[in-house]
């Protein structure tokens, strides 16, 4: 018996889902913050000082991106899908440590292409590499343990096929929130969520305007290698 996905039951099944996966992300970024804070306010000597000193690393890493896009087409409507895809990455990144376990740091990540299909409008949305660029503030629980925060901004080329096709390389808007655990001195796992909102693009074409409105929810786990 062939299912038929786009029945009530599958797309409230689907958004039900979707509901829970977003509400267990907002939970655990707040969990998240709320523990930095606390370090911040009432545990400033529980980690073992620090030195003053910069360290540098390469990244390897890989991305379960959980993507939000919408494509508006004034002639055959808005479509909007909620599509997913891995993607491998390297990254180079610093960071500088003070006073009691803190630290600040910078990271410039390459995330390699993905495809994802809107099916809303049968609009092929391929995604053709991302660099981001993230400052980080951070605390060191223990010598191999740490939390951080980033913030920064991503540069990703898209691709749209079917309804109008056009590229464009929109700037997005990143936060997030990282764990690091060091196994030996200059090796350490990492894991990470972060938001990206992307500004919308639109072409005119045919006599129609199509615009995409893209954002990413992504999960990442990589290893650190320390550089010096």
């Amino acid at each position: 018996m062939k299912l038929n996905y786009e029945s009530p039951l599958f797309v409230n099944i689907g958004n039900r889902l979707r509901t829970f996966a977003s509400t267990t992300v907002d939970i655990a970024m707040i969990v998240g913050i709320i523990t930095l804070l606390y370090v911040i306010l009432f545990a400033p000597n529980s980690a073992k000082a620090q030195p003053r000193e910069l360290s540098c690393y390469a990244e390897g890493t890989g991305t379960a991106n959980f993507s939000s896009v919408t494509v508006r087409d004034a002639l055959a409507g808005t479509a909007k899908a909620r599509p997913s895809g891995t993607a491998a990455g390297i990254g180079l990144g610093c960071d500088y440590h003070f006073a009691s376990g803190f630290y600040t740091g910078a990271l410039v990540r390459y995330t390699f292409d993905y495809n994802a299909d809107a099916v809303g409008l049968k609009a092929a949305i391929s995604r053709d590499g991302a660099f981001r660029g993230t400052g980080m503030l951070g605390y060191a629980f223990t010598d191999r343990a740490s939390v951080y925060l980033l913030v920064g901004a991503a540069l990703t080329k898209f691709d749209t096929f079917n309804v109008t096709n056009f590229s464009s390389t929109p700037i997005g808007i990143v936060g997030g929130i990282g764990a690091d655990y060091a196994i030996t001195p200059s090796i350490a796992l990492r894991a990470e969520y972060a938001y990206t909102d992307y500004d919308s693009f639109s072409k005119f074409a045919g006599g129609t305007r199509t615009t995409v409105s893209p954002s990413d929810h992504a999960l990442t786990l990589g290893v650190k290698f320390q550089l010096f």
